[in-house]
């Protein structure tokens, strides 16, 4: 696209670029509107049930994000907002894209210009939503790794309590009762001869 600001580009390479980048767009602005496994949609915040941007790119969702409990007491955010896209963020990335393809549809050079200068622009935003992004990962897969832990030590509990014969752990207690009242036994007759002496 930075090409198609040149001065040696002409009208007809500009009308092919727009066309692939307005396939481009489209194709972000699917993605943007992705559900995830529960059939919310990733990015409308905590309005999920509907589709948080619209044909024409404007988002619908709200700034809310999701959260889930990973451990007594701890919340995780778990969702990112679509505001990241947005010019509430910095830069509105679709419109952006939207803007370039107009621009070289319409042959204009310094709209070229000024799209790629704002996707540019977009470029960091992107970046920090990548890296808030890869933080939550890595705090829900620690938080993951935690039940999975925790679910082993249940289940070595649970297999040492089934496990355990009842009828062979009744008769250790018997023996083990026996041997206590035998010692105690010897214990009262050798006080008894310290003290008659």
């Amino acid at each position: 696209a930075v090409e198609m600001a040149s001065g040696t580009k002409n009208a007809s390479d500009r009308a092919s670029a727009a066309l692939e980048v307005r396939a481009l767009r489209d194709q972000a602005l699917a993605l943007a509107n992705t559900r995830g496994g529960g059939g919310e949609y990733l990015l409308a915040g905590a309005a999920g049930a509907s589709a948080p941007f619209s044909a024409a790119g404007a988002y619908a969702g709200d700034a809310a994000t999701r959260t889930i409990e990973t451990s007594e007491g701890g919340r995780q955010v778990v969702s990112l907002a679509g505001t990241l896209l947005t010019a509430t963020s910095g830069v509105d990335l679709l419109g952006q894209i939207g803007a370039l393809g107009t621009a070289l549809a319409a042959n204009d050079v310094a709209g070229i210009q000024a799209a790629l200068s704002g996707l540019q622009a977009g470029q960091s935003q992107l970046a920090q939503a990548r890296t808030e992004l890869g933080g939550r990962v890595a705090a829900l897969e620690v938080a993951d790794q935690a039940r999975q832990d925790f679910e082993m030590s249940l289940a070595k509990v649970r297999s040492r309590t089934l496990d355990t014969d009842p009828i062979a752990a009744a008769s250790n207690f018997a023996a083990s009762k026996l041997a206590v009242d035998a010692a105690r036994a010897a214990a009262e007759q050798i006080f008894a001869l310290v003290r008659g002496r």
